[in-house]
């Protein structure tokens, strides 16, 4: 048994400093190829239309009511692109721990199945429901968040997020090496206005990958108590 497989935090893998090394390595890899995280990230939410429609209402409930007054349209449409490239890098890096821990031989065979199961995260239409509670704000919040930081529900993500990087400080590690790999890109494609855009992408990423972050607790929260109603 490998016993890295105990080392997660509310049902999200923390990765150890040899998960680290191959992560990094992976992350490397020409963009295009499948051992990329945000690749396999983005080959499951395709696989998985209920993690498709959660990426949509978080990035419409920001567009509709969280949207800073000092963006331009284009700083706009490049935050909705960093929110998907957050989810899809942390849901590809999450998937990637659990290949490494599963000590299969083969990757592709691994990812097929990963993303042949249209629930392989267990995300249902009724974990659907509680995240789409959490993110508009209308969700009941458990005992022991500090109110000073929490105005309501839709405020968790970022909390839970920080815990999450807490405990997980290699995560930051690759983080930090993805935010570095979109300002190189970015640099390439836009001559003018380039910082505001590619902060407002960058900004983006983060949001996804904190709302990524939630949607896994609220998965593992509703596993539980189903297990408890059962």
């Amino acid at each position: 048994m490998n016993d890295r497989s105990e080392t997660s935090f509310i049902g999200l893998p923390v990765p150890d400093d040899d998960e680290l090394f191959t992560l990094q390595a992976y992350q490397l890899i020409d963009p295009d190829n499948r051992l990329n995280p945000f690749i396999v990230g983005t080959e499951i939410i395709h696989s998985n239309p209920v993690i498709s429609e959660a990426i949509g209402f978080d990035t419409n409930q920001w567009l509709e009511c969280e949207v800073p007054e000092s963006l331009d349209d284009d700083e706009i449409e490049e935050f909705c692109s960093g929110i998907s490239s957050g989810y899809a890098f942390f849901i590809g890096v999450s998937s990637l721990i659990k290949y490494i821990r599963s000590e299969r031989s083969s990757l592709s065979e691994y990812l097929e199945e990963e993303t042949r199961d249209s629930n392989a995260l267990g995300l249902g239409k009724r974990e659907l429901a509680r995240i789409v509670d959490v993110r508009s704000g209308d969700a009941i919040i458990e005992p022991g968040y500090d109110p000073e930081f929490l105005e309501d529900s839709s405020d968790l993500a970022f909390v839970d997020a920080g815990n999450y990087i807490f405990e997980a400080v290699r995560f930051e590690t690759l983080m930090g090496q993805e935010i570095t790999k979109i300002d190189t890109l970015l640099s390439r494609n836009y001559k003018n206005n380039f910082d505001e855009r590619t902060m407002a992408h960058i900004e983006g990423f983060k949001h996804g990958i904190a709302n990524a972050i939630e949607m896994y607790i609220q998965i593992e929260e509703e596993r539980i108590l189903q297990k408890l109603e059962d």
